[in-house]
């Protein structure tokens, strides 16, 4: 199914119903026009805009991720705006569209109310992402839940090394990919969790995995660039990012990838 999408869009599935959140009142375009929607969405991020030549494209400096569904799941942009789109957290990205822009260092997003997979419940996160580097320490792109000694997060990271973690939270269940990532350049990474295994994988490739039964996330906040608490912020820039409340095969994961290229 074929969409169009805001900037910022943020699709939940709570009892069935559809909540759409959008950082501005703009007509933008698809990211991936030729994208298939799988099922089980909970979560959809696309700040992906319009092309540079419309007369849409110049994204709001407000701070806002607007609720435009009237459901109150509002969220809020952080930091020093670093955009290249003066005043604003957009620069040009992803096939001549604006894309979120992260400084590694102030900016990033958070969503206050969110529900998403939780406990030891099946899971997949997944991001296209352009780092600008490979971070000091770890660039989160992707984390809910709660910040704790025990495993109440989960969350998706880059790497000093350019590779892809995810974790339950204090390196509750962590698995790293082998692969690493490209910088200055799309990647496609995701995170899959079936109850007993989190995997990752790298542009749609297989990458790695780690046992694990003890996962018991809990319900808490959105945050796309930090972790929760705005650590451990990402470098660079995020086109999308999509949270599904299952974990897709390997060749699944690879079709949604390939749906974005």
């Amino acid at each position: 199914m074929k969409k169009l999408l805001s900037t910022f869009i943020i699709l939940l599935v709570l009892t069935g119903a559809k909540i759409s959140v959008s950082v501005r009142p703009v007509h933008a375009q698809t990211m991936f026009t030729s994208f298939n929607y799988p099922s089980g969405i909970v979560f959809e991020a696309n700040l992906v805009g319009d092309t540079a030549s419309s007369p849409e494209a110049a994204p709001s400096s407000s701070t806002s991720v607007r609720d435009s569904s009237g459901y109150g799941n509002t969220g809020t942009w952080h930091g020093t705006p670093s955009g290249t789109v003066s005043g604003t957290w957009y620069s040009l990205g992803y096939a001549g569209r604006y894309a979120g822009s992260f400084d590694g260092s102030t900016n990033y997003i958070t969503a206050s109310t969110f529900t998403p997979p939780l406990g030891s419940a099946a899971r997949m996160v997944l991001a296209w992402i352009n780092p600008a580097s490979c971070p000091s320490g770890n660039g989160v792109f992707a984390m809910y839940g709660t910040d704790s000694s025990l495993p109440y997060g989960y969350g998706m990271y880059l790497t000093g090394a350019c590779k892809i973690s995810v974790e339950f939270d204090s390196g509750a269940g962590k698995v790293t990919s082998s692969a690493s990532v490209s910088t200055a350049a799309w990647n496609c990474v995701a995170a899959t969790y079936d109850g007993a295994t989190n995997s990752v994988y790298v542009n749609g490739v297989f990458s790695g995995s780690q046992s694990y039964t003890l996962a018991n996330t809990q319900a808490g906040g959105l945050n796309i660039g930090a972790w929760v608490g705005g650590a451990a912020k990402f470098p660079g820039l995020i086109g999308f990012v999509l949270l599904l409340n299952r974990a897709p095969s390997a060749g699944e994961i690879a079709q949604i990838c390939q749906s974005h290229a």
